[in-house]
């Protein structure tokens, strides 16, 4: 998956998906192995999760900027897996995935190469010109504010209050925008994090929930399992080494 947003840059290696199904308005997507789909900046979106393994790879749009005017209203045509396009790109992905991860002699340059390179498919060859992106900016600040306070103690209130919106009207805002209600987005926010952290550290499994504002360990599992099909534990000792 490629998501063009106001966020930071990564690659996940690690990232849990459930074959991977991202919401867009009125239409979904299967993400299976070997394919990828780009999520434009504006469009308001949720991945549902199975344990697996996935790229994300997160552009700002300051990056995009420079090469291509309003990028923020682009949007693509996905699923496309039989154009030589949508295969050059799959393969621009992995070898920046690749690089990023083993880090050889001049992988900076090489990155940097592989990068550009595949923004000029991404955005050239693989963008539909007769459709731009809604602008549900509202949301979107929404979505951009859990994600950047994603370890605070976040509500559904407090959100409201943040943004000056009564809270059941913010509620049937989101849910009609993402399809998730608040309250499930802001468990799959910290709980992706959370799954990151379990597989990438030592930090005792309590002091996770701590970390990520989990205040209801017992619901966090719960939603834990339901997202990722094994509960914490269960989780952090499948990847130990054997």
């Amino acid at each position: 998956m490629i998501n063009t947003s106001p966020c930071r840059a990564n690659v996940c290696p690690n990232l849990p998906v459930r074959d991977s199904r991202s919401l867009f308005p009125a239409s979904s997507f299967v993400v299976r192995s070997d394919h990828f789909i780009v999520v434009p900046s504006g469009v308001v979106h949720d991945v549902a999760n199975i344990p697996n393994t996935a790229y994300v790879l997160q552009i700002p749009l300051k990056v995009i900027e420079p090469y291509v005017k309003h990028p923020e209203l682009v949007t693509f045509n996905n699923g496309m897996v039989d154009d030589p396009n949508y295969s050059l790109a799959l393969k621009l992905i992995k070898k920046f995935a690749y690089l990023q991860l083993t880090h050889p002699d001049g992988f900076l340059f090489d990155s940097q190469i592989t990068f550009v390179s595949l923004l000029k498919v991404i955005f050239m060859k693989l963008n539909n010109p007769d459709k731009q992106v809604p602008n549900d900016n509202n949301v979107k600040q929404l979505l951009i504010y859990i994600n950047n306070h994603s370890t605070e103690q976040l509500t559904v209130t407090g959100l409201a209050r943040h943004f000056g919106y009564n809270p059941n009207y913010l509620s049937r805002l989101f849910k009609k925008q993402v399809r998730l209600s608040l309250t499930n987005y802001i468990y799959v926010v910290k709980l992706n994090q959370l799954y990151n952290d379990l597989i990438n550290t030592d930090i005792a499994i309590k002091d996770l929930f701590k970390k990520h504002g989990l205040s209801n360990p017992r619901t966090a599992r719960k939603v834990f399992r339901e997202m990722f099909g094994e509960l914490p534990n269960e989780i952090r000792l499948s990847h130990r080494p054997n």
